[in-house]
């Protein structure tokens, strides 16, 4: 997971910058960045959300577990309402990971449809899994 990290960070530094920054310090770039727009949730769990769905995509092998870890000992995890924010935060995360991100990024033809639907079971399945 170490390699992934370094490599994470390389390629978009600004994540290892919000990660290891108390709080939403460099949140604005955070937002720059990655285009949002003004109607995004720009509040503190707006950005954990965000931030978290972009650490889901360089981390989701290593299950849903991991990247709880690893979000609890980034310099985001300050205050939280419940005890199991970033549990429901990363599985906000990787659902909409796993619905969106495949047919969003390969525009699949009709006939991939079908293994596509396959391959959100399995994806559910292994994120689901401890590592």
């Amino acid at each position: 997971m170490k390699q992934i990290v370094k490599f994470m960070y390389q390629k978009r530094p600004i994540l290892e910058k919000l990660l290891r920054t108390e709080g939403d310090a460099a949140a604005g770039e955070f937002w720059q960045e990655y285009g949002r727009t003004d109607s995004a949730d720009r509040t503190p769990s707006g950005l954990d959300l965000a931030v978290t769905s972009k650490v889901v995509f360089w981390l989701y092998r290593y299950g849903k577990d991991a990247i709880v870890d690893f979000m609890k000992k980034s310099r985001l995890n300050r205050n939280k309402p419940t005890e199991n924010y970033w549990e429901l935060t990363v599985e906000t995360a990787l659902e909409s990971a796993i619905e969106y991100f495949p047919a969003t990024i390969f525009n699949l033809p009709k006939e991939e449809k079908e293994r596509l639907a396959n391959w959100i079971a399995w994806k559910k399945e292994i994120a689901n899994k401890k590592r």
